[in-house]
């Protein structure tokens, strides 16, 4: 009978430690879990504070004036711009950006053939809002104040100007 009242101690001491040792790993991984959601949340939030508003200029179809309209993206780089450029119909969707370089307050934009023989197609007037849009846009975007437009290295040359120096932005 003895042994039987201190195996069935025995026993139940077992089950307790077993019992209470569960919880305290259900809790731990409660715990992690929290954390873990925590940490999600804050990477969440830090990726929406860094949105970047792009300030992009077209032309308003109805009026001809030159009109700015408010993008976000999560990052801000020459292609994100460019692409924004090509959503408000302002450059040509088979251009792209060869190069693109930041010295101090000023930018330097190669773009591709595409875009030189599109801008060729218009005349002095398109061709001038055109280039307003694309100057304008990259200057806010960057905050600079000087850019210069080469065709793949070379001078951007259309029928009406020759782009060979920094422009600035267009008023």
């Amino acid at each position: 009978m003895n042994k039987k009242i201190v195996l069935l101690i025995y026993c139940s001491t077992l089950l307790a430690l077993a019992g209470c040792e569960q919880k305290e790993s259900v809790q731990e991984f409660q715990q992690e879990n929290e954390i873990v959601q925590q940490e999600s949340l804050n990477e969440n939030s830090e990726v929406k504070e860094e949105a970047v508003a792009v300030y992009v200029y077209k032309i308003d179809t109805h009026s001809g004036e030159r009109i700015t309209e408010v993008k976000e993206c999560e990052e801000l780089n020459e292609a994100v711009v460019w692409e924004l450029l090509k959503d408000a119909e302002i450059v040509p969707k088979e251009s792209s950006v060869l190069a693109f370089e930041e010295k101090g307050n000023r930018l330097e934009l190669d773009v591709d053939v595409a875009f030189g023989d599109w801008l060729r197609s218009f005349g002095t007037t398109g061709e001038r809002e055109i280039i307003s849009c694309v100057v304008n846009t990259y200057l806010d975007a960057y905050k600079a104040e000087e850019i210069k437009l080469t065709e793949e290295g070379q001078v951007l040359c259309t029928g009406h100007a020759e782009y060979a120096e920094y422009l600035r932005k267009f008023e």
